[in-house]
């Protein structure tokens, strides 16, 4: 090989292994005077345009491999906290903060993040009501949710509602952005403390669903179950209504008794399924 393809030669082996390594962040101008320096190609003006080129190719495959993440929880503190987190590791990008599930619902429109950390319980509109419009709005925004809350019923309604991850507050800023990044890839994640809970509940739903009985809803119930396919709470739907929370919750007993339906998402999804408009 001639000595001027010897230095091509070394130059395109050159920009191939700071393009390989993420963790160098070099810009396309640092790659590009690199190679000048090593390889003498500063006279050589075609040579320079091609090789800066490659430069940019590789710096912008470095940008598209970053997960670009919104982070949304109602208390400034820890949103701030959890963008901080994520922000340290390497191939994670905070492209956005929400205050509650409105502004979540936005953001992510205007963003399109690949992940949405998303807090279960936010003011204007609730986590669940929040992930179900952005797993039907967004589908290729895959949605983590976080949470203090260990009811095995919140857990199931998130995994019913298309939630793909569920952790707790309690999970560490390094934890969080490997169950972040493993959800971008479109792996589940569930927190270890949260995994018992969800099989439990599992297996009472199917013992609930062997022994549920069907039977015609009353107008009354038919009222409550169109206010909750709709997303709202028991104390919305007593104001609505005008009826006492305690009536909401025995409507709501006698709609799980006769549909053999448990969770409060899947009883939204029963209403539309059966035309409850």
């Amino acid at each position: 090989m001639s000595s001027h393809g010897c230095r091509v030669a070394y130059a395109i082996l050159l920009l191939s292994s700071f393009a390989a390594n993420s963790k160098s962040r070099r810009t396309c101008g640092e790659i590009s005077q690199c190679l000048h320096e090593n390889v003498h190609i500063k006279k050589a003006h075609g040579l320079r345009t091609f090789f800066t080129g490659l430069a940019e190719t590789a710096a912008h495959a470095q940008e598209a491999r970053m997960t670009r993440v919104l982070v949304a929880d109602d208390f400034p503190l820890v949103r701030e906290a959890l963008a901080a987190a994520l922000a340290r590791h390497p191939e994670i990008e905070v492209v956005g903060l929400a205050g509650d599930g409105v502004e979540a619902l936005e953001l992510a429109h205007a963003h399109q993040p690949d992940v949405v950390v998303l807090d279960l319980r936010m003011p204007r509109m609730s986590g669940l009501v929040a992930l179900t419009r952005l797993t039907a709005e967004l589908p290729c925004t895959r949605v983590l949710l976080l949470t203090a809350c260990e009811e095995p019923d919140t857990v199931i309604d998130a995994v019913s509602a298309g939630a793909a991850g569920f952790v707790t507050k309690r999970t560490g800023g390094a934890e969080l952005a490997l169950a972040v990044l493993a959800v971008s890839r479109g792996e589940p994640v569930v927190s270890p403390s949260l995994t018992a809970h969800l099989v439990r509940g599992l297996r009472r739903d199917n013992r609930d669903r062997r022994g549920g009985t069907t039977g015609q809803l009353t107008s009354s119930e038919l009222n409550v179950l169109r206010l909750v396919a709709d997303g709202r709470t028991d104390k919305q739907i007593s104001a609505t209504l005008y009826i006492s929370p305690r009536t909401v919750q025995s409507h709501l007993a006698q709609i799980r008794a006769k549909t053999g339906v448990r969770r409060r998402t899947q009883l939204a999804r029963w209403a539309t399924e059966h035309l409850v408009t």
